[in-house]
């Protein structure tokens, strides 16, 4: 058996003890009352500039697939991104799948939508990981990385990116 961090060092590198356990996880967002072989798909769009056709495409499979098999459409905003945000790039998302017919259902019990505000339950998932030995964290600079990507590319190796 893998040995995990400690509370207190999982503590420390996220800034904080995890807000929930995965058992209150899996209770608060528990099994959806769904037919069996029913998908649960999503589109997440970054708020980074106007509507993409490639994204649009690839949300109308995503919604057309949770609507033939009696599932669920969402959409969950990747706001993550705030330094090439822009203002009024979610309204133009939302405007643009009803003009595409695209319906989500973002059911307010499996919230919230929009990526940021999801920190506390990303954050409980790492901790669990972490405790359990099968995440660990990485330790190296923004520097360091890219020293490590410019040695990969001086090889002809990909750097994932």
């Amino acid at each position: 058996m893998r040995q995990g961090l400690s509370a207190d060092l999982i503590a420390k590198i996220l800034g904080g003890a995890p807000k929930y356990t995965i058992e209150e996880l899996e209770e608060k967002f528990g099994p959806r009352a769904l037919p069996e072989g029913a998908f649960v798909t999503r589109f997440a769009p970054s708020p980074t500039g106007f509507m993409h056709l490639g994204g649009l495409y690839g949300a109308l499979i995503d919604c057309k697939l949770a609507a033939q098999s009696g599932g669920v459409f969402m959409l969950r905003i990747e706001d993550t991104d705030t330094k090439r945000e822009v203002a009024s790039a979610v309204d133009i998302i939302v405007e643009s799948m009803r003009r595409f017919g695209l319906k989500y259902n973002n059911d307010p019990a499996y919230g919230p939508y929009y990526q940021s505000q999801r920190k506390d339950i990303y954050h409980s998932v790492a901790a669990h990981l972490m405790a359990t030995g099968r995440a660990y964290p990485c330790f190296l600079s923004g520097p360091d990385m890219e020293a490590i990507r410019e040695n990969q590319k001086a090889a002809g190796f990909s750097t994932g990116i």
